[in-house]
């Protein structure tokens, strides 16, 4: 959908059920094609995919009925979802923060390895300054990694109740 000078996705109508009804085959499908979400090998659930996924879903349906969540910005949306009434505050503040923690562990990827991935290091060395550029102290990459696993399956849990409903 074509975007006003402020980022706002420009929303004609609210799409019919049978528009988008059939995301789930559709998900399963891009779920097993891109594994891009994935940070951790076997911790596929949760990640970054899953929560835009779930936040493009609410505005498919909701944006025509509310304004706000007509932005690009995930966790803006993430707050106009909560403020219309489709997610409670806790489950706004697990996703973001999972959204933030994937993040800051996607970017920090990036400076260690100088290009794109998607993957945790297996290397420790490279999986402790991993864990230091997203904010762990000297020694903390066992931490981190329960920490980013804790986070992602609080959010799939949120992800397969909204997701799924």
């Amino acid at each position: 959908p074509p975007a006003d000078g402020g980022g706002r996705v420009l929303v004609e109508q609210r799409p019919g059920k049978h528009e988008y009804g059939d995301e789930q085959p559709h998900r399963s499908r891009l779920r097993a094609e891109l594994l891009w979400s994935v940070l951790m090998p076997g911790d596929f659930s949760g990640g970054l995919a899953d929560i835009e996924w779930t936040v493009q879903l609410l505005q498919l349906q909701h944006a025509a009925a509310f304004e706000e969540l007509r932005t690009t910005g995930t966790l803006p949306a993430l707050s106009a979802a909560q403020d219309a009434g489709l997610l409670r505050a806790d489950d706004v503040e697990t996703l973001a923060h999972a959204w933030r923690l994937a993040t800051a562990s996607r970017n920090a990827i990036v400076l260690v390895r100088g290009r794109a991935d998607d993957t945790l290091p297996k290397d420790r060395r490279d999986l402790a300054s991993v864990a230091r550029l997203v904010g762990y102290p000297a020694g903390g990459s066992e931490e981190f990694v329960e920490d980013y696993r804790r986070a992602t399956r609080r959010a799939r849990a949120v992800v397969e109740r909204v997701f799924y409903q």
